[in-house]
């Protein structure tokens, strides 16, 4: 008699354990996807570039742990001096032309042109120059945050 008490209370215990996990499951909203059309986003200075860069958020939180997205418009003919990033960064050219290359000494004749649809991968902590061609440049930045730039001792970057 003790063993089918047992059974029996087992059976009304899952039971009760899956009604209140399909309860909860029930409250909870359903994904839903994410749509953001370029009239959303909204430019504005960026202290941590150089002057006359604007960027806008696409996703997440640069400030925080996570991945993030968010586009930088560069305006034509800026060299960014040399500097780096805590993580890894993987950029795409919107529109323009965006020049980069490797290194912690500013080089025009290693600058390679990527023009819009070009993508790059920059490793964390390995030190890039850019620059901008005659048109303004917008590029998109996705990476894990907190986000950061150091700019190379000795090299004016960030206002």
């Amino acid at each position: 008699m003790t063993n089918c008490y047992y059974r029996m209370m087992a059976t009304v215990m899952a039971g009760a354990i899956g009604l209140s996990i399909s309860t909860v499951s029930a409250g909870l909203a359903e994904p839903a996807a994410t749509q953001i059309v370029p009239a959303d986003l909204t430019w504005q200075d960026n202290p941590k570039l150089p002057p006359g860069v604007q960027t806008t958020l696409v996703w997440g939180d640069p400030s925080k742990p996570g991945l993030f997205i968010f586009r930088a418009k560069w305006p034509p003919n800026l060299k960014v001096p040399p500097h780096s990033h805590p993580s890894d960064e993987y950029v795409t050219v919107i529109s323009g032309v965006w020049k980069t290359a490797s290194g912690d000494i500013f080089d025009d004749s290693k600058l390679q042109s990527l023009p819009a649809g070009g993508f790059y991968m920059l490793p964390a902590n390995v030190a890039q120059f850019s620059a901008t061609g005659d048109q303004e440049t917008i590029i998109e930045v996705t990476a894990m945050g907190p986000w950061g730039v150091h700019f190379d001792p000795g090299h004016e970057g960030a206002r």
